[in-house]
């Protein structure tokens, strides 16, 4: 079954940042996120949209191109 919620702590590990950076990206609205009771929780959505505009914007910057 596919996780639908993260934890900061998972988002953190999922992308490879710190949680730090995590609530930095949440602030800047560049990622969503919910709240379960207190808790703070990460669409699965919200990450693969992160990513797929990250790569986006890479591959036109030139980050795509064969080395």
């Amino acid at each position: 079954m596919v996780k639908l919620l993260h934890t900061v702590t998972e988002a953190a590990e999922a992308l490879g940042v710190s949680p730090r950076t995590i609530y930095r990206l949440l602030t800047a609205g560049d990622l969503v996120a919910i709240k379960v009771r207190s808790a703070t929780r990460i669409p699965e959505e919200s990450l693969q949209r992160f990513v797929a505009g990250r790569t986006r914007q890479a591959r036109r910057d030139g980050w795509g191109e064969p080395w």
